[in-house]
């Protein structure tokens, strides 16, 4: 089932930390709904900031930011994946996938066929009794994605889930995360540091610059919105690469 992703607007959207210097400065953007867009900018530019405020975890200094029409008391269903797994070393795979759930106090037998259902969908059907100490990072990592996964959100935020990972690992992580999204609908910001990912899983990229983050830019993804190995090695695919390229290198030069 589609999940009903909202639109999000940020509106000059600030944060700076106490008394300390602007962090994060008059972001403007209008993320339509179930659109992807991947995060990039130099190390330490803000962008798990721009993430945090979009969860609610941390709240903006100046501007704001909107879901749709809903009101405050009425967000939506935010999921987010960060950096490291973060599994419970003491439960099975398919307990950590329903873990959510079981918090929200779901009974057994339907976060159990949630868990298992995410599981299979993610190449962890085997693997169900397993326990982290006995999974690859790569599984590590689907666990985590299928954990955020169970709460079927409308948002999903991603923090630079992969960058730990072998190049072919990620990519099939990449081509899998893009079939969920199909299916599914939610939207998504995602975090990274490689230029060449933030093109395969974006329909627009945000360039970030720093000192204060602001938006330098904002880049369309002009390719098929089916991403293949055979996109990947397209010429329009490393043309649309070595534009996104240039521009962080013209920010990184500044």
């Amino acid at each position: 089932m589609m999940s009903k992703a909202p639109e999000i607007e940020f509106s000059q959207v600030s944060k700076r930390f106490g008394a300390g210097p602007l962090v994060l400065d008059g972001l403007d953007l209008r993320a339509a709904p179930g659109e992807f867009i991947s995060v990039i900018g130099p190390s330490g530019c803000g962008k798990t900031t721009f993430l945090r405020m979009v969860a609610g975890l941390s709240q903006p200094s100046g501007g704001e930011i909107r879901f749709g029409i809903q009101s405050d008391d009425a967000r939506p269903e935010l999921a987010f994946i960060f950096q490291e797994a973060t599994l419970l070393p003491w439960l099975t795979v398919l307990a950590n996938i329903e873990l959510p759930l079981r918090l929200r106090g779901e009974p057994l037998a339907r976060r159990r066929k949630t868990a298992e259902r995410l599981a299979a969908e993610l190449g962890l059907g085997a693997a169900g009794r397993y326990h982290p100490r006995q999974l690859s990072g790569g599984m590590k990592m689907r666990v985590s994605l299928a954990r955020a996964l169970s709460l079927s959100p409308d948002v999903l935020l991603l923090d630079e889930p992969f960058g730990a990972l072998d190049a072919i690992t990620r990519n099939r992580l990449n081509e899998d995360l893009l079939a969920l999204h199909r299916r599914e609908g939610w939207s998504a910001f995602f975090v990274t540091h490689s230029v060449t990912e933030a093109v395969f899983l974006a329909d627009r990229i945000l360039v970030l610059a720093a000192d204060p983050a602001r938006v330098e830019t904002i880049i369309p993804v002009d390719l098929p919105r089916e991403r293949t190995l055979a996109l990947r090695e397209s010429d329009e695919f490393h043309d649309a690469v070595a534009e996104a390229t240039r521009r962080m290198h013209n920010i990184l030069a500044r």
